[in-house]
């Protein structure tokens, strides 16, 4: 599972910065990867930020993932 964030000027701000660590933490725990981008990098860079969402896609696909595995080892 992914999530893409897009942070704009608000995620400088001191509490901005604070919920976001928690919200990450919280999509962590849930098994979700947060992938950060700034919004500057999308509309100048939108190839990169494409090719970079890409390759973490690719990366995991072929890496299970701990809870699919422990299902693939069960017997019944």
């Amino acid at each position: 599972m992914l999530a893409i964030e897009l942070d704009g000027y608000s995620h400088q701000l001191e509490e901005t910065y604070i919920k976001d660590v928690q919200k990450e933490t919280r999509l962590k725990e849930l098994g979700i990867y947060v992938l950060r981008f700034q919004d500057n990098e999308v509309m100048n860079s939108l190839e990169s930020v494409l090719k970079t969402i890409e390759n973490h896609i690719l990366e995991k696909k072929h890496t299970p993932n701990p809870s699919q595995e422990w299902k693939r080892n069960i017997t019944i």
